[in-house]
């Protein structure tokens, strides 16, 4: 299980190690990404008011990741009017996981690009469309379901289960083998730890069982 927010810099790093541990493992793991809620609430706010710790924290993500966020994104954080909200792209998370048989740790992975990449609003319902678009969700169909308070509703609870399962920062990733729950990171970690110990729970568990 892969708990994430669509608004977390460390995350975005961490997309390419998550998708590179389910195209290793995915014949014998499911992943799923679920949305944390991190920017909800009393938190939604201008992002040029977190302008100074945002800005600060890009340079050590891209040190320690790898990763390199975009001119679209840094231009977005000088212009600081963009109203950073996790409910609306963890919405089309939530949505996408329902009708689509996609992998949802790719389209975690998109929707962060386009906004720490690209510099794209993560807000409009038609901008989220066209990345479910490419994710292979009809986009008509997207914003039919968008406007469906269940699908809010659901995301609220996404957020709760996130918060049962004890995560309180991001990215987190976490390993369930029946009612066994192993924390295998909380926080970024690079791609050849996580590929050895994933190996010695399925060869573990493979034993036990």
């Amino acid at each position: 299980m892969y708990c994430f927010d669509p608004l977390c810099g460390w995350c975005f790093g961490f997309g390419p190690v998550i998708q590179q541990l389910e195209a290793a493992f995915k014949d014998k793991i499911q992943f799923n990404a679920y949305a944390g809620g991190m920017v909800t609430g009393e938190r939604v706010t201008p992002i040029g008011e977190t302008f100074s710790y945002i800005k600060n924290a890009l340079q050590t993500v891209e040190q320690r990741t790898g990763i390199t966020f975009g001119q679209g994104f840094k231009d977005l954080l000088e212009e600081g009017t963009y109203l950073y909200n996790s409910v609306p792209p963890s919405i089309a998370l939530v949505i996408y996981k329902s009708v689509s048989q996609g992998s949802s740790i790719a389209l975690a992975h998109q929707l962060q690009h386009a906004i720490f990449f690209d510099g794209h609003s993560l807000n409009e319902p038609e901008k989220l469309g066209r990345i479910v678009h490419e994710a292979g969700l009809d986009e008509d169909v997207f914003l039919q379901l968008f406007q469906q308070e269940k699908y809010r509703d659901k995301t609220y609870e996404e957020f709760a289960f996130v918060q049962r399962l004890g995560v309180s920062g991001f990215p987190a990733l976490l390993y369930r083998e029946g009612r066994k729950l192993y924390a295998l990171s909380r926080g970024f970690q690079s791609y050849e730890p996580l590929e050895e110990m994933i190996g010695q729970l399925l060869e573990k568990n493979a034993k036990d069982g």
